[in-house]
């Protein structure tokens, strides 16, 4: 008789390999604290019994070219004590098909490590396997995914502002004024163009260009209309400026202030123009019930100040107005030291009445000087146009040397004074005085502004100013049969008679429906 197999030690397996059934078994020794080979690692990571832990080993079983024998297990302690090196990081009980160690579970990471390496789903489960974790991982996954940042809510509470700020600001700059006033070359200095060695050319009719500019989120685009001829083509701006963009238009008043009385007619005939089309557009917006009107308004009061001990006084008619006094280096040569006092006095009380911000400038020999000059208009341009921020270093109200810059608002009838009272020698009028004395009575029937007038060409008499522009010579109502073409004509025709035949057959098809209604009303009520 062969003698019985001595009782092996614990935790140890004996295997024979079934490719030679003759050969000698070879002892292999498993301790829960070694590292299984690898072939071991891939076939447990595939297994099912993955993380199961009992009091005795579990013998396992090879494939069909294999054969194990079963090994004698010793009986573990009730309570072993866990080893030094059980639960830390990367030792044999953390690493795939090694045996958890009796005492302390592992964790819900260790076993989430331990499913992510050995390829098992995530989920708490592993092919009818027990996991300790209990879908904690996978639910503080979900939770953590759910969890809104600090930007997300920012994104949210600020969706329709972060929308508006992304449509561009559009206005339409209207720029108007007395020809050879420097229209063309105000143009040129907001759009950074070298003016003075590219001069630009005359303007005809209605000239038309554009800026942009992109600051943030905002994208500001200004709509640029030149308006040749001075006041003979005044009607292209009744043409252009519409109900539908009134709410963006401002007009840029360019005047040549070596003509004084030039200058007096002309800066109140184009505010006498821009109040009429205002007046002419908001009848039409209310008699709608649009509220553009008392906000264009409202909007301009706000701008001034509420509060302003002269709001009541003033002529406001919605329409941001900016006032550009041009020469003003030729000025300075010309007039004495009283003359440009009442020149800064007078416009002072003229832009005041009727809320519009004036700028004096003109062309200066001194390079630096002139590009200051440049640079302050077109931060000027830029506040009200682009929305930029406003240097008010430069601004100037009382000293007539330097040019007069403010804006609507900070200037007042008090501070503005009362005009000069001229000797009786002095107060000759002439007779183109006279008539322009008799045209701003009809435009505006206001004394104060006629007293303004006599002061103001008794102090400039003397200064001959030539004759009368023929821009000035109002056109109101132009005759386009002059300047008729053959080809456009009867296109317009035909496309008036299409627009008539498509209102006569929308009319027809709302009788029809109506119509067709009340029959199906009548009928209705006979059936009850």
């Amino acid at each position: 008789m062969s003698a019985s197999p001595s009782p092996l030690p614990p935790s140890t397996t004996t295997t024979k390999t079934n490719n030679n059934m003759d050969s000698p078994t070879t002892p292999t020794l498993s301790n829960s604290n070694t590292r299984p080979p690898s072939s071991q690692v891939n076939n447990i990571g595939r297994s099912s019994n993955v993380g199961q832990s009992n009091s005795n080993n579990t013998p396992s079983e090879t494939s069909s070219s294999s054969t194990t024998t079963t090994a004698a297990t010793t009986t573990q302690p009730s309570n072993p004590r866990p080893t030094m090196t059980a639960n830390r990081p990367g030792s044999a009980s953390r690493r795939p098909g090694a045996t958890a160690p009796m005492g302390r579970p592992p964790s819900s990471a260790a076993s989430s490590i331990q499913q992510r390496r050995s390829g098992t789903p995530t989920n708490g489960s592993s092919n009818g396997g027990v996991s300790t974790s209990n879908g904690t991982s996978s639910s503080s996954n979900q939770a953590s995914r759910n969890v809104k940042t600090l930007w997300d809510i920012i994104l949210e509470t600020k969706k329709d502002v972060i929308s508006l700020n992304n449509e561009p600001v559009e206005s339409n700059v209207f720029i108007i004024g007395g020809e050879q006033s420097g229209k063309s070359c105000l143009v040129h200095r907001i759009l950074k163009r070298d003016y003075l060695k590219d001069r630009p050319e005359k303007s005809t009719a209605l000239d038309f260009t554009f800026g942009k500019k992109e600051e943030g989120l905002k994208t500001y685009i200004a709509n640029m209309w030149e308006l040749a001829g001075g006041r003979s083509l005044i009607k292209l701006l009744k043409e252009t400026i519409t109900a539908d963009n009134i709410h963006t238009v401002i007009a840029v008043i360019v005047l040549d202030l070596t003509k004084p009385l030039q200058l007096f007619e002309d800066f109140l005939y184009y505010q006498y123009v821009l109040t009429k089309i205002s007046d002419e557009l908001y009848d039409m917006l209310r008699k709608k019930g649009s509220e553009i009107p008392d906000k264009l308004i409202g909007r301009a009061k706000k701008r001034i100040g509420e509060t302003h001990e002269d709001i009541d006084k003033l002529k406001i008619h919605g329409i941001q107005t900016i006032f550009v006094g041009t020469y003003f280096d030729k000025a300075t040569q010309i007039y004495n030291p009283l003359q440009l006092k009442q020149l800064n006095q007078t416009m002072r009380f003229l832009c005041h009445t009727f809320a519009t911000n004036p700028m004096f400038m003109g062309i200066y020999t001194d390079t630096k000087t002139n590009e200051n000059n440049d640079s302050s208009f077109r931060n000027f341009i830029n506040y009200f146009v682009m929305g930029g921020k406003l240097s008010t270093t430069d601004f100037n109200l009382k000293d007539p040397v330097k040019p007069l810059k403010v804006i609507a608002g900070k200037d007042s009838f008090k501070n503005i004074g009362t005009p000069p009272v001229q000797a009786k020698t002095q107060q000759v009028i002439s007779e183109r005085a006279k008539k322009i004395k008799e045209k701003i009575s009809k435009m505006f029937d206001n004394k104060e502004i006629e007293k303004w007038f006599d002061s103001f060409q008794s102090t400039f008499s003397d200064i001959d100013e030539g004759m009368e522009d023929d821009g000035n010579k109002e056109v109101m109502d132009l005759n386009f049969s002059e300047y008729a073409e053959e080809v456009v004509d009867e296109m317009k025709a035909k496309k008036d008679f299409e627009f008539d035949q498509y209102l006569k057959m929308v009319e027809r098809d709302k009788k029809q429906k109506l119509l067709l209604k009340q029959q199906q009303e009548a009928k209705q009520q006979q059936k009850k």
